[in-house]
């Protein structure tokens, strides 16, 4: 299992049953749970907010390492405007705009 790579993206959240994380092909990748009797305050926009905060990191993840190496090849201190580009794609993604 140490080898295995995780299930391509971008993943979505939402569908027939809202408390699920998909890949793009539709299947499901994990579904959140509320678990209402043991955390009462729990609800289910609070289980909703988290999943979408889930697809949010995980679909941001590559274009923020991208931003972060061309950043970081930089040595000079000098950013090019490749890496300034991709800094600020990998912000409006991570941020969901």
């Amino acid at each position: 299992m140490e080898n295995a790579k995780h299930t391509a993206g971008p993943w979505k959240f939402g569908g027939m049953n809202t408390r699920h994380i998909y890949s793009p092909d539709g299947h499901a990748i994990c579904t959140m749970h509320a678990y209402q009797v043991l955390f009462p305050a729990r609800d289910i926009e609070q289980v909703k907010s988290d999943a979408a905060y889930i697809v949010r990191a995980c679909n941001s993840h590559e274009a923020l390492l991208k931003a972060l190496l061309l950043v970081n090849e930089n040595n000079d201190g000098v950013l090019t405007l490749d890496a300034i580009q991709a800094v600020r794609a990998a912000i409006a993604q991570a941020e969901d705009k």
